[in-house]
């Protein structure tokens, strides 16, 4: 039930376009921790009090799962910006000291 819920927000979040949609894709990392963390204390806080547990060993990774497009979209803008700035280092103009010999490589 727990999983279900949270993956109905994140479907809803990521869907909606929204400042939470960007600021969930951008601090990813954050998201994914926080997710495993609220799953491990769930798990923790229901096996001391002995009623049945609000989550099962088998839903951490559905948990992921329903993160999966958040992680999908901060690797796709990590990868750009990754390649932005190869493409900056490699450009013509970035090259030219090298052409002038002011990098020895030898």
């Amino acid at each position: 039930e727990v999983v279900r819920v949270v993956e109905s927000f994140l479907c809803s979040a990521f869907a909606s376009g929204s400042q939470v949609k960007e600021a969930l894709v951008f601090g990813y990392p954050r998201l994914a921790a926080l997710l495993e963390g609220a799953y491990l204390r769930v798990l923790q806080d229901t096996d001391v009090k002995g009623v049945p547990p609000a989550v099962t060993r088998r839903d951490l990774p559905a948990l992921h799962k329903a993160a999966e497009m958040f992680m999908n979209a901060f690797l796709s803008r990590s990868l750009t910006r990754m390649n932005d700035a190869v493409g900056v280092v490699m450009a013509t103009g970035a090259l030219e000291g090298q052409t002038q010999g002011r990098w020895d490589c030898a």
